[in-house]
């Protein structure tokens, strides 16, 4: 997996400010917000009117290193949806996007970690290429392409405050950590999305 190797280890509120969305003030403000009433930082950024659900998706695929893809005029494949049962998409808050030769694009809106993709690659036999997307797309997608089997509405619903807490999850991973070289090396920033690659060269494995 070596998609992996280059996960990053920063601050998701140092990439906010660094990349330019928020400003430090605006950030100073939110974590005082959050001492206060103990909301997830991500929900309080957004309803302060300071970020954009797609603007804290890009800023999570910087923390990681990985790529960003909206599904805006993106095709979906019932074939390939179906490559990974309903209940893992649901689970996971993802959604299979395309598949060449032994690699299966994955666009993401839950915590990425290693046992997810490995689950994934167990059920398909495929190489797993991951990219971040926004909880909506994601949800919607799933609405439209993937049946709920025996998950409820509730269950579907409580994606949006899962995916709020991963901004969260991910700044606790950091604080965890040690790490020297705290502005990493090339992080994606506000670019053109990235489309997935139509080659396997480096994709999975």
């Amino acid at each position: 997996m070596r998609q992996f190797e280059r996960l990053k280890k920063r601050r998701l509120g140092e990439i906010l400010v660094d990349e330019g969305y928020i400003t430090q003030e605006q950030l100073e403000t939110a974590l005082s917000l959050q001492k206060e009433g103990g909301e997830l930082l991500g929900r309080i950024l957004i309803e302060q009117g300071y970020l954009t659900e797609r603007a804290l998706a890009r800023a999570m695929a910087n923390q990681l290193g990985l790529p960003f893809l909206s599904t805006e005029n993106y095709q979906l494949s019932k074939e390939v949806v179906g490559l990974v049962p309903s209940e893992i998409c649901f689970k996971y808050e993802l959604i299979p996007l395309d598949k060449f030769g032994k690699t299966l694009t994955i666009l993401m809106a839950g915590m990425v970690t290693v046992e997810v993709v490995e689950t994934i690659q167990q059920l398909t036999g495929c190489d797993v290429f991951i990219y971040i997307g926004t909880a909506s797309d994601v949800q919607d997608a799933l609405r439209e392409w993937v049946s709920p089997s025996a998950m409820t509405q509730a269950d579907i619903s409580v994606s949006s405050a899962s995916w709020m807490s991963w901004f969260d999850q991910a700044d606790q991973e950091v604080r965890k950590s040690t790490v020297a070289d705290v502005g990493g090396d090339g992080v994606p920033g506000d670019e053109e999305d990235e489309k997935p690659p139509r080659t396997v060269a480096g994709a999975g494995g």
